[in-house]
């Protein structure tokens, strides 16, 4: 198989101080395009995958579906000591994917998201864990969106950068930042956006943050921001008990 770990196209994002149990993957997925008509690679793909694949028209999305799967089947099995094309995904209540399994064995979270090529993907070892990434773009509706899914506390945050001087974060940074961290944190708790995102209190700047999540009694989520190696913005969250949980800072792509 082609080598996907490759240092210029397919990276290991760590934290400064590892949060226990998580890694972080990053991939241009634009640096392996030849996966997505490579036969050999193409065998890892479930019969559903292929299905999907050859059902979409737009030779882009169908490359970045393609060599997103074809990445994440591979680090899973690399991961867990099997070939990735033996895996078998089951779908949540709210379509969240998990591997599985017919042995006791701990399971493995997981969960990616890739925005223009950009593609992140986070694992937790020990509890569940959910990733957002979102490349830099412009952002017109922000404030018509913010309505629907920021806190009052976050959507004065992005009021105040849209005033801010010219040296301040720009208003579709910020938004950004906000709503990967709000989907990070919905994509762990295995929810999405079933749930009223204006309930789910994360801010908009880059610090750690302990999340409570009112449905789910008994459990927090801890969310960080991210550094990656292109621009945009991205986030990761994990759910644990409330007595487990462990503070952090934020990651960074290591050299």
């Amino acid at each position: 198989m082609s080598p996907i770990w490759s240092p210029l196209a397919f990276h290991a994002l760590r934290h400064r101080e590892p949060p226990r149990g998580v890694e972080l993957y990053f991939a241009d997925l634009t640096a392996f395009s030849s996966l997505s008509c490579n036969a050999a690679e193409l065998e890892l793909l479930s019969s559903a995958e292929r299905d999907r694949a050859d059902a979409m028209t737009a030779a882009q999305v169908r490359r970045d579906f393609v060599v997103s799967r074809i990445l994440l089947r591979s680090v899973l099995g690399s991961r867990l000591g099997v070939h990735g094309g033996s895996l078998t995904f089951v779908l949540s209540e709210h379509g969240k994917p998990s591997i599985s399994s017919a042995d006791d064995s701990p399971p493995l979270h997981f969960n990616q998201s890739h925005s223009h090529g950009a593609w992140l993907l986070g694992l937790g070892f020990e509890s569940a864990i959910g990733v957002d990434l979102e490349t830099r773009r412009a952002v017109p509706n922000a404030r018509r969106l913010a309505e629907r899914v920021f806190t009052d506390c976050e959507r004065a945050e992005l009021a105040a950068a849209q005033l801010a001087a010219a040296d301040a974060d720009p208003p579709d940074e910020v938004f950004l930042r906000g709503w990967t961290r709000k989907e990070a944190v919905l994509k762990a708790a295995g929810s999405g956006f079933t749930w009223n995102a204006r309930e789910v209190q994360v801010g908009t700047d880059r610090h750690a943050r302990r999340v409570s999540l009112n449905r789910l009694p008994g459990q927090v989520a801890s969310v960080f921001s991210v550094d990656l190696p292109v621009e945009g913005q991205a986030a990761v969250a994990t759910l644990s008990n409330e007595t487990d949980f462990a503070h952090g800072e934020f990651f960074e792509l290591q050299a």
